[in-house]
């Protein structure tokens, strides 16, 4: 795949229909509804810059905004972003930001920058996923089992419903 037909493909995520809702029991749906994952191979990543990610991610929270703003609905929301490195993704999300914690069940760590999520996902080794022989056997009947010090690094940002505030992405 040529770089330009990479971001084609991507191109339609800017501009999908946003999940909104005040209803906190609707997480699921949120969930289901916005959530997004990129993936590319490594023929396709030599081509990929770190800006033509970031121009994309802007792109689509400003997009997010703009949706924002037209809803009748008084809401904030949360957009959040991660490198799965199990499945070689990046991963973006849209929730309602009255949501106290970001539905992970893994330790996080928060990070400043969306270039941190963004330089993972390039410089993964792991695009294809982790290969079977470099996993580890970590169940509880294994004698070496140890606790995990795994943090996932996320990327966070409110949206605030009003195209005068400004975004960090």
């Amino acid at each position: 795949m040529t770089k330009i037909e990479f971001l084609e493909s991507i191109n339609e995520i800017i501009s999908d229909r946003l999940y909104l809702t005040d209803n906190l029991d609707e997480l699921k749906k949120e969930i289901e509804n916005n959530h997004w994952s990129i993936g590319i191979d490594f023929d396709t990543l030599k081509n990929i810059k770190k800006d033509d990610l970031r121009n994309f991610l802007k792109k689509t929270v400003n997009n997010r905004i703009t949706q924002l703003d037209k809803s009748e609905l008084n809401i904030d929301l949360i957009f959040y972003s991660w490198f799965d490195e199990k499945t070689g993704n990046l991963n973006l999300n849209f929730i309602n930001s009255r949501h106290e914690n970001l539905p992970f069940t893994a330790e996080l760590e928060f990070v400043d920058s969306i270039d941190t999520i963004i330089n993972s996902f390039l410089n993964s080794k792991y695009l294809d996923g982790i290969p079977w022989n470099e996993l580890e056997d970590i169940s509880s009947d294994s004698e070496d089992n140890k606790e995990t010090d795994f943090k996932l690094k996320v990327y966070k940002e409110e949206i605030i419903k009003s195209t005068k505030a400004q975004h960090r992405v």
